[in-house]
Parts: C-alpha cells; sequence; structure tokens
C-alpha cells in the first residue's frame, strides 16, 4: 500500500469526527447568540411542577430516580467502568482496546472540561437545582462523557459479543443510558437542554476518534 493511499484513508476515518466537530461549534455559535433561549426555557420549565416550578413533576419517587440515573455519569463512576472493562478486556487478551478505552474515555473528560472553562456559560437560574453543580454550563460534561465512555465501552465489546442481536443490544444499551443521563440533567435544572444536545454531540465526535483504530489490531 502506497504511503498517500495510507495518509488517504486515514484521513477520510477522521471526517465523522471533523464533521461532527464543526457541527459542535457551529450549535455553539447559535447558542451563544441566544438563538435557543427561548426553546430552553420552554424544555427546562416543561419538566417542572406548573405550580411551583422548584418542583419536579411527576411522582414523589421521580427525584430519586432521575438522581439515580445521574449518578450513571458521574467522573467517578464512569471511571469505575472505565477499568472495570480495561480489566476485562485484558483478560481476554483484548489488549489494544484495554489501553485505546480509558485513553480515549480519559482525554474526553479533559476535552470537557476545557471547553466548559473556555465557553464558560452560566448555568440555570430559573429553577432551583435538584442536583449541586460545580462547572461551567456548556457542553454538560455528564451528557458529554457518559456518550464516551458507554458508547466507547460497547465499541471496545463489539467483538467479544457473540450474534448480531447482542452486539446491537449492547450499542443500543450505551445511547439509552447517555440519553437518560443527560435528560437528567435538565430534569434537575443543573443544565440548559441546549447543554445537554452540545454534549451529545461533542461526545460522539470524540467516539468518532475510535474509527482510527487498525482494523488488524486485536479486538
Amino acid at each position: 500500500m502506497s504511503v498517500r493511499l495510507m495518509i488517504f484513508q486515514r484521513g477520510f476515518k477522521f471526517m465523522p469526527s471533523f464533521i461532527l466537530a464543526g457541527i459542535f461549534l457551529l450549535f455553539w455559535s447559535k447558542v451563544a447568540k441566544g438563538h435557543f433561549d427561548a426553546i430552553d426555557r420552554t424544555l427546562l420549565l416543561a419538566f417542572r411542577s406548573a405550580r411551583n416550578s422548584d418542583i419536579l413533576m411527576g411522582p414523589d419517587w421521580l427525584l430519586q430516580f432521575v438522581r439515580n440515573i445521574t449518578v450513571l455519569g458521574d467522573s467517578s463512576f464512569l471511571l469505575l467502568v472505565i477499568f472495570a472493562v480495561s480489566f476485562f478486556l485484558i483478560a481476554k487478551k483484548a489488549y489494544f482496546n484495554a489501553f485505546l478505552l480509558p485513553a480515549l474515555s480519559l482525554s474526553g473528560f479533559w476535552a470537557v472540561s476545557l471547553l466548559k472553562d473556555f465557553f464558560g456559560r452560566p448555568r440555570p437560574a430559573i429553577v432551583e437545582y435538584l442536583s449541586v453543580p460545580n462547572s461551567a454550563s456548556f457542553p454538560s460534561g455528564h451528557a458529554a462523557n457518559s456518550t464516551i465512555v458507554y458508547i466507547l465501552t460497547a465499541l471496545a465489546l463489539f467483538k467479544l459479543v457473540p450474534g448480531r442481536y447482542a452486539r446491537f443490544s449492547l450499542i443500543c444499551g450505551a445511547l439509552i443510558l447517555a440519553v437518560l443521563i443527560g435528560t437528567s440533567r435538565i430534569a434537575l435544572g443543573v443544565h440548559w437542554p441546549s447543554d445537554v444536545l452540545g454534549g451529545w454531540i461533542f461526545g460522539l465526535s470524540w467516539c468518532c476518534l475510535w474509527l482510527l483504530k487498525d482494523s488488524r489490531t486485536d479486538a
């Protein structure tokens, strides 16, 4: 294989990540100009009681359920997932995936943190927080990081899971988890919906870096 062909193929594999990163930056430009302010406000308040916007709409048990879901996107829990899966991959002799999963995940965490500091968007101030935020608002760290970790975990385990339907369920489960965790941040009032959407887009962009993995490496 010629050097030019190898460079072209590697560049082509970068395209999905570049395209999604471009969409992410374009989306932020619209958010920064206030184009989503009305939608953000409407969707955020849709999760709250019409009589008292400080109360989550729904049955009494829902708040604890939402808090339990959001824990699945906490950095400490995601770190446990990353290293537990990495040790499993080592046991299965999938050494390259065992290295790539934490490398991409942890660098993704760092990138999200840098983006939060760079954009510096304030948290919502129209409802009471039902969780404690500790950083800037855009993009949602829970949405971005959970998307990165759970989808990369699914990709890392993909060839180790027997059967087409099991593999399909693995990918769907990762996507559902990311959606639930991101939505929980809106329900808890600590993120605007656009923060969460931005987190999902960035997370998917980062996950596409997995495509750079050489197909000749281990599972």
